[in-house]
């Protein structure tokens, strides 16, 4: 898998889980810092750094 597709496959399951605007500032960069934790995990199982 290339890196580009590794990407895209870990920030699509990062915004399935975590919605990209919860309508407030507070929790939407709450959501963010979920979602970036999220794909971080997920590169890194794919053996690449985020």
């Amino acid at each position: 898998m290339t890196r580009e597709a590794a990407t895209e496959k870990c920030w699509a399951e990062a915004h399935k889980e975590y919605p990209k605007d919860s309508g407030s500032d507070i929790n939407t960069s709450a959501l963010a810092k979920g979602a970036y934790f999220q794909y971080a995990a997920c590169m890194e199982k794919l053996g690449l750094r985020p």
